[in-house]
């Protein structure tokens, strides 16, 4: 299927800690999801484990 305009997509691997900054990549996800016009247009996948791993779960629900 063709999509309609570029497709934005955000790969994170590694060790999920507090300094690696996913406090801001969430931040980020919410203003993306009030743009409407990019709603449906980005992908993020993020894989690793270290002591964030849990809330990071829980963030992105």
């Amino acid at each position: 299927r063709e999509s309609e305009g570029p497709q934005l997509r955000v790969a994170v691997v590694g060790y999920l800690g507090a300094h690696k900054g996913f406090d801001l990549l969430f931040e980020a996800v919410d203003l993306l999801l009030a743009e409407s016009r990019l709603a449906g247009k980005w992908k993020i996948a993020i894989v690793g484990d270290g002591h964030m791993r849990e809330k990071i779960a829980d963030l992105a629900g």
